[in-house]
């Protein structure tokens, strides 16, 4: 990020280059800060001048600073002015446009423009859905036309067997968000989340190779919806005994920093209902273990027979009274 800073007891037409006295004026970026588009081909030295035409030398002595910032997209300049001249300064700049062909308008913080999208998202989707994929190789495809098809809002995977030195995941037009696996670890086999592009979400908790948490955003949660993919080490030891004292840990610090937030924890757990039942009873946290409405068989034990490894847990208050929680498909595919 490159920066220019005025000082505002000097014209901004004759400011130096280097100028970097910071001007304490108290200006918040929703009443003093102006943003400017379509100039990053000339110098701020050009820039300054431009502005001084267009604004005229009084009102120039009301600017603070002036930044040049990169984007994605480009790159912009920022005003930051008074407060009480900063209505008349929008207006100069934009009725004198042709000077420098600039696109100029009042600085709209993040949250204010995620707001926008988040009143104008989409339903939230037909459901959620978790999948053991044991390894994404020739499957990135079929799971994209799949999501896409039936209107998944969020998948969780387990053991993408996805390195961190592959291309980087994708599945069509899905935020991916994953944490990949690490050869040689024991049970490090990569968990990801798969989340609707029209969904606003963020990574949230600690990060591990067995678990990922993310935080969706969306009117029908409006306190936010915590989502989490996990894979259990299927060998008992202690290195199973330490990842699943490690995800108790993160699971009750979620539940702490999103107290009013439904919480669904979806993936492999490799023991069957009986014996998680019997885990998230020693942990004394608010969680159940939800009930499959068709067999919960969901792996091969050997022999032609079926095992309830892939289960859903919830926080309790993901359907108390006011809350919603979405419909959730296990191994579908």
């Amino acid at each position: 990020m490159q920066e220019q800073l005025c000082d505002s007891s000097q014209s901004l037409a004759n400011q130096p280059t280097n100028a970097c006295v910071l001007y304490k004026s108290g200006v918040t970026p929703l009443s003093g800060w102006i943003c400017l588009w379509n100039v990053g081909h000339l110098g701020l030295s050009a820039i300054r001048s431009f502005i001084t035409r267009a604004i005229g030398p009084r009102l120039t002595s009301h600017i603070y600073k002036l930044r040049h910032r990169v984007q994605k997209s480009g790159s912009r300049h920022d005003l930051i002015v008074n407060p009480k001249y900063a209505a008349r300064i929008l207006k100069y700049l934009r009725n004198q446009t042709h000077l420098a062909g600039w696109h100029v308008r009042m600085h709209i913080p993040y949250p204010e423009r995620s707001k926008a999208r988040y009143l104008r998202s989409p339903s939230f989707g037909k459901g959620i859905a978790s999948w053991n994929v044991n390894s994404l190789k020739g499957k990135r495809d079929e799971i994209a036309w799949y999501l896409s098809k039936e209107g998944i809002a969020i998948l969780a995977l387990q053991e993408t067997l996805h390195k961190s030195e592959d291309w980087r995941m994708r599945l069509g037009k899905y935020q991916c968000i994953e944490s990949p696996m690490q050869e040689g670890k024991v049970g490090e086999r990569g968990v990801a989340l798969a989340i609707a592009p029209h969904l606003i979400a963020h990574e949230t908790g600690s990060h591990s190779p067995f678990w990922i948490w993310a935080r969706i955003i969306h009117p029908t949660f409006p306190t936010g919806l915590i989502v989490g993919s996990v894979y259990v080490i299927s060998h008992k030891g202690k290195e199973r005994q330490e990842m699943i004292k490690g995800l108790k840990a993160s699971t009750k610090s979620i539940l702490s920093s999103h107290p009013n937030s439904p919480v669904i924890i979806m993936g492999d757990w490799n023991m069957d209902s009986q014996e998680l039942s019997s885990m998230l009873k020693d942990w004394r946290l608010p969680l159940s273990c939800l009930d499959c409405r068709g067999s919960p068989r969901t792996r091969w034990k050997g022999s032609g027979s079926l095992r309830d490894l892939d289960h859903i847990i919830v926080s309790t208050n993901a359907y108390s009274k006011g809350q919603k929680c979405p419909h959730v498909f296990i191994n579908l595919l």
